[in-house]
């Protein structure tokens, strides 16, 4: 019985602590094993006051402690809808490519005819539509030092393909040409 006393002596006294770190939860458990009664001299006495058979393991009271950070934000598995992801454009003078301009030249060789404070809808759909003004060069007395004109006017790109429009029609009724049509390539606008 003494060694049993010593048995159960020993695994009171002995505590088990474990952490576990996750990358997105830290849990910490501690178990302590529950202490006999010392032993007296009436348990020598009387084996009737040990309460652990000898043969059982002795009771075991854990203690729990669980500490969860919440996991990173992931990215998110579903990527912009196709329209959106589409970048569409119209290709300048220059031959770069530009989307939805604010002002677009339309004259590529002394740039006499633009567009400016264009304001566009619809840009990636089937056809886009922008308001703002034409400007054009007066030519008076000469295109190289008379003035310029601007009428409000209503741009309409269309044909896209490919990722880029190809047509252009614009309606400016108080300008010289109230009506304009340009084909768009990849050096820039042509007229029709």
């Amino acid at each position: 019985m003494a060694g049993t006393l010593a048995a159960v002596a020993a695994c009171s006294s002995s505590v088990t602590s474990q952490s576990v770190k996750a990358p997105t939860r830290t849990v910490t458990a501690t178990v302590t094993h529950q202490a006999a009664p010392a032993p007296s001299a009436t348990a020598t006495a009387s084996p009737a006051h040990i309460s652990a058979p000898p043969t059982s393991e002795h009771p075991v009271q854990p203690t729990v402690t669980a500490t969860t950070t919440p996991p990173h934000a992931a990215p998110s598995s579903q990527g912009p809808s196709p329209s959106a992801a589409t970048h569409v454009v119209i290709y300048g003078c220059d031959g770069q490519p530009v989307g939805q301009p604010a002002e677009f030249v339309l004259a590529c060789g002394d740039g006499g005819v633009a567009l400016q404070s264009l304001n566009w809808s619809g840009w990636g759909g089937s056809t886009a539509t922008a308001t703002g003004q034409l400007r054009e060069n007066t030519c008076v007395p000469n295109c190289a030092v008379g003035g310029s004109t601007s009428n409000s006017a209503t741009v309409t790109v269309s044909g896209l393909t490919g990722g880029r429009y190809t047509s252009m029609h614009i309606s400016a009724p108080g300008a010289r040409n109230p009506i304009l049509d340009y084909g768009l390539r990849l050096n820039g606008p042509v007229i029709q």
